[in-house]
C-alpha cells in the first residue's frame, strides 16, 4: 500500500513506511501514478481512499494489532483524512476537496464510512455539489440550472484528442475543454439538497435533452452531453463506473442516505476492530478527524 523511492534508483518500491500512495503496483512491488504528499504535508483527495481507508483499518486498527505497528499507515492515514479541514482547491468561492470530475468525491462518499458519517466530509460533499452548480452558471460555461455535472465519459476525438475524459473544475473558460456536462453527477449530489436538486434533474427530464434509452432496454437513463455539440449522442458508450453516482444518489430518494451510513460501517468492535472513534485511545487516527469537527464548528465554510 505504501511506496518508497528505493536508494539510488528511480524506481519507487513497494515499503511498508514509505510515504507514497500508489494507483498501480506491478507483482515486483513497482509502485506507478504514486500520490505524494502536497508541499502543506497533506495528501490529494481522490477516490483512493477507499484503499486508504481498508488498509489502515485492517493493518493497524484490529485488536490484536492495536497499537499499530506499522506507524507510517497511521501518518499516512492523518494526512489522508486531513485534506478535508485543510482543502486547496477553492471554485467561485466553495472550498472543495478535488477539482476532478464528481465521482471523486461522489464514489467515497457512499461506500467509506470515515466520509459519509463526518460532518467535516458532509460539508465538503455539499460544497462540491454548490461549485459544481456555480461553475456550470457562470461565464466557464453558461450552462444555467438544467445543464451542470462535472463528471467523466464519452468524449468528442476531434475536440478533446481522447474518446474518454475526465473534466475538472475550473473558472478559466480556456480550460473548460468540449464544455461537456453529466447530469449522473448531479443525481449523485442527491444528499447535498434533496429538494432543490430533485428540481433540477426533473427539469433535466422534461426539456429531454440529456435523456437517453438505455440500449436494448425499455429503461432510460440521463446521459452526457456537450454544450458545444448538442446533437452528439453517446448512447453506444454508457460506461458504468460513470453512471454509479446517478444509481447511488437515485437510491437515497427511497433508501435514505443513513443506509450508505449504516452498510459502510464494515470495521466494529464486533467483527474484531476497535473502532476509529475510540475515546482515549491516542495511537488512533481518528482523534485528528475529531479535530477536524472542532475545525468545522469554529470556521464558516
Amino acid at each position: 500500500m505504501m511506496c518508497f523511492q528505493a536508494f539510488n534508483s528511480t524506481a519507487v518500491v513497494e515499503g511498508y513506511n514509505g510515504t507514497g500512495i500508489p494507483f498501480l503496483m506491478d507483482s515486483d512491488g513497482h509502485c506507478q501514478a504514486i500520490m505524494w504528499p502536497e508541499a502543506d504535508g497533506y495528501y490529494p483527495f481522490n477516490e483512493e481512499i477507499t484503499a486508504d481507508w481498508i488498509a489502515t483499518e485492517v493493518v493497524c486498527f484490529q485488536k490484536n494489532q492495536v497499537p499499530c505497528s506499522r506507524p507510517a499507515m497511521i501518518e499516512m492515514w492523518k494526512r489522508v483524512i486531513g485534506r478535508a479541514s485543510h482543502p486547496n482547491v477553492k471554485i467561485d468561492g466553495y472550498d472543495i476537496l478535488s477539482d476532478w470530475a464528481a465521482y471523486v468525491v461522489q464514489l467515497p462518499y457512499y461506500t467509506v464510512n470515515v466520509v459519509n458519517s463526518n460532518p467535516v466530509f458532509q460539508q465538503m460533499f455539499k460544497n462540491g455539489w454548490l461549485a459544481d452548480w456555480a461553475d456550470y452558471n457562470s461565464s466557464v460555461f453558461y450552462g444555467g440550472s438544467n445543464r451542470y455535472g462535472m463528471g467523466a465519459g464519452p468524449d468528442m476525438t476531434w475536440c478533446s484528442g481522447a474518446t474518454y475524459f475526465a473534466d475538472k473544475y475550473t473558472m478559466d473558460p480556456k480550460k473548460a475543454k468540449c464544455r461537456t456536462w453529466s447530469p449522473y453527477s448531479v443525481a449523485g449530489w442527491l444528499p447535498a439538497a434533496p429538494d432543490t436538486i430533485q428540481g433540477h434533474l426533473l427539469e433535466m427530464l422534461w426539456t429531454g435533452e440529456s435523456v437517453l434509452n438505455y440500449p436494448g432496454t425499455d429503461y432510460h437513463i440521463l446521459w452526457r452531453k456537450s454544450l458545444i455539440d448538442p446533437a452528439m449522442n453517446w448512447s453506444s458508450y454508457v460506461t458504468t463506473i460513470d453512471i454509479a453516482g446517478e444509481l447511488f444518489g437515485l437510491s437515497t430518494l427511497f433508501l435514505g442516505v443513513d443506509f450508505y451510513r449504516e452498510h459502510s460501517n464494515h470495521f466494529t468492535k464486533k467483527k474484531g476492530f476497535m473502532p476509529i472513534t475510540e475515546p482515549g485511545d491516542n495511537t488512533s487516527a481518528s482523534l485528528y478527524m475529531t479535530g477536524a469537527s472542532r475545525h468545522l464548528s469554529s470556521k464558516s465554510v
